[in-house]
């Protein structure tokens, strides 16, 4: 069984390595989220962290699928290429 391929290039934000979230999250409570690309893994994951603040997160690798919870956003994977992730808000 062949799996997809996690590159869709879909998804409602982007981040790319060193470069900031593209657009920039809604702010929440009076605090902002960035979320940071570190790097793609052999098996389409990615590496992230989130700052909110001065208090940087690392995300435990995430997949195309995959639901993640910063603080009051939750993000919902839906692209990984070899130099951006792309993730659609839903929380």
């Amino acid at each position: 069984m062949e799996l997809a391929d996690p590159c869709t290039y879909e998804g409602a934000y982007l981040v790319r390595p060193g470069e900031p979230t593209s657009p920039a999250l809604p702010e929440r409570g009076g605090h902002s989220l960035q979320v940071s690309l570190l790097g793609v893994t052999a098996d389409g994951g990615a590496d992230l962290e989130a700052t909110s603040g001065e208090r940087t997160t690392p995300i435990e690798t995430a997949h195309v699928g995959d639901t993640i919870a910063a603080g009051e956003w939750t993000l919902s994977v839906t692209s990984v290429c070899a130099d951006q992730v792309e993730f659609d808000l839903i929380d």
